[in-house]
């Protein structure tokens, strides 16, 4: 994330384009997502590797006015979910700064019948 209004310069020193990015205003601040580019269905590992392939982790910390985090998002059909994270996708994490959230969908089908 960055704030409003200050030019994300910092895209050059990480070797992106601009445009593999998308982006949406959220209040005073602006949400950068990166994605994997794999099918959803592609294992947790599969897409941490793709991620750290376009950016590697450890190039994010220290790098000022931006807030850098790995969200996670996991869809699910059952009553409640659990996620594992290998060990080896928490070593691409490393001396990145990263905070790992998980962010949880239910799924339409899991919802009762009125």
């Amino acid at each position: 994330m960055t704030k409003r209004g200050v030019k994300p310069d910092f895209f050059k020193s990480l070797g992106l384009d601009i445009r593999q990015l998308n982006n949406r205003s959220c209040g005073n601040e602006v949400l950068w997502r990166l994605d994997s580019g794999l099918p959803q269905n592609s294992s947790l590992k599969q897409q941490f590797k793709a991620l750290y392939r376009l950016i590697p982790f450890q190039k994010l910390d220290g790098i000022k006015d931006i807030h850098a985090y790995l969200d996670i998002g996991m869809f699910f059909d059952t009553a409640m979910c659990s996620l594992q994270i290998p060990p080896d996708c928490l070593a691409l994490l490393d001396n990145s700064g990263l905070t790992i959230e998980v962010t949880c969908y239910p799924c339409e089908e899991s919802k009762p019948n009125n």
